[in-house]
């Protein structure tokens, strides 16, 4: 999380080339990989198991998208803001009903700041997340979805759920990819 707001933050500032940004991102989400390992042996989504490298490729490919999903969306005022306080926030009832105190902490400490945070990002907002901001978020929401997906399951992580929660900043990014391409 360090290295992603650190990037940000540099990137807010002086600026950041796009491809230089995208291998800090690569970075982060392998140390995030390797937080998890050894939690899983298999990673499902919607059904398909993934094993071996497949299923660390998927990984990587998840949680780089992921973190940029929160980025692009943030282009009006209080949407990546609200849409992350949302997500939080079912992340919290989700800890509570699992009984998890480093999920109920993060979602939390998280839904509590956006909420202070979003009386100035809502229309007309005075302030703006950056990248700073959204990668953050977009790193959390990542994280806590896949800790949350190990936690309930047993050597396997589903990612089914944790698509489904961030459906509109992935298909966003997915659509904006195309566009762009």
């Amino acid at each position: 999380g360090f290295i992603i707001a650190s990037m940000g933050a540099f990137d807010d500032i002086l600026g950041l080339i796009w491809y230089k940004k995208f291998l800090i991102q690569i970075i982060s989400a392998v140390l995030m990989i390797m937080y998890f390992t050894g939690e899983f042996s298999v990673i499902e989504i919607f059904g398909i198991r993934l094993t071996g490298i497949t299923a660390y490729v998927f990984l990587l490919v998840f949680i780089v998208g992921g973190i940029n999903s929160i980025n692009l969306i943030d282009g009006l005022d209080g949407l990546a803001s609200g849409l992350s306080l949302l997500v939080f926030i079912m992340f919290f009832a989700l800890g509570f009903y699992i009984e998890d105190d480093l999920i109920l902490i993060l979602s939390a400490a998280f839904a509590g700041s956006i909420i202070g945070f979003l009386k100035y990002n809502a229309f007309p907002a005075k302030i703006f997340l950056g990248d700073t901001g959204s990668l953050t978020l977009g790193f959390f929401l990542v994280f806590l979805s896949i800790y949350t997906s190990a936690g309930l399951f047993e050597d396997k992580i589903d990612i089914t759920y944790p698509v489904i929660v961030l459906g509109v900043p992935i298909l966003d990014t997915i659509k904006v990819m195309t566009g762009r391409m």
